[in-house]
């Protein structure tokens, strides 16, 4: 008798644990959170270590490839915004993908710098591989807004 308890105990206790497993989801999510966390911490090499070492980051159709490239990418922003703040609005599962929306806030500081605040929102489609890294990052926001707002007085 005292061998069925001791089974039926060890079988509860593993379908409590496997129920405590996060979802792909919850991973998504926790991913998402540190990602942002990573924009905000002024260091490229933070952003990057999201991504796999191949990695495809598609901005309103212009195509990058690579981990060294997502790491200037990332510095090219944070030096033209020192004061940079990434807020994560949301994300939102896609079948086998996920949409990661936010929204970007910092005063200009770049090449013809005016000190021109500029705020806007986008979103970036992700594919994740099974270690939890982002393969693909295809990312849509509005480019003539977000140029109005620098405003660098040329034409």
């Amino acid at each position: 008798m005292k061998t069925h308890l001791n089974f039926f105990l060890l079988v509860g206790i593993a379908v409590y644990l496997l129920g405590c497993q996060p979802s792909d989801q919850e991973r998504a999510t926790e991913l998402a959170r540190e990602y942002t966390k990573a924009w905000n911490s002024n260091v490229p090499k933070n952003v990057a270590s999201f991504y796999t070492d191949d990695a495809r980051l598609i901005v309103n159709g212009d195509t990058m490839q690579g981990k060294l490239t997502v790491i200037n990418f990332a510095k090219s922003f944070m030096r033209n915004f020192p004061d940079m703040e990434l807020t994560m609005d949301s994300l939102v599962a896609d079948e086998d993908t996920y949409r990661y929306y936010w929204s970007f806030a910092g005063t200009y500081e770049g090449p013809y710098g005016n000190g021109n605040k500029v705020v806007f929102s986008a979103f970036e489609k992700w594919t994740i591989n099974e270690e939890g890294l982002i393969e693909t990052s295809v990312g849509i926001y509005d480019e003539a807004s977000f140029r109005e707002q620098l405003n660098f007085g040329i034409e």
